[in-house]
């Protein structure tokens, strides 16, 4: 279980319930963001944040 999801079962939603309010926070900030930055998006959200020089190699070949 990922962290943000263990924080909101711990906060007394379900597993399923947590889940869903991840996806439709993840889906709404989605509609706020330039479509190239999706990818990290969901990157971010499986917990596969590249960190220092490969997060700035990842930003920067979101922008060619």
């Amino acid at each position: 279980m990922n962290e943000l999801q263990k924080k909101l079962v711990d906060l007394g939603l379900s597993e399923e319930m947590s889940q869903q309010a991840i996806d439709t926070v993840l889906g709404y900030i989605k509609t706020k963001v330039p479509d190239n930055l999706e990818p990290l998006l969901d990157a971010a959200a499986k917990g596969e944040m590249p960190e220092g020089d490969d997060l700035l190699g990842a930003v920067k070949n979101l922008f060619g």
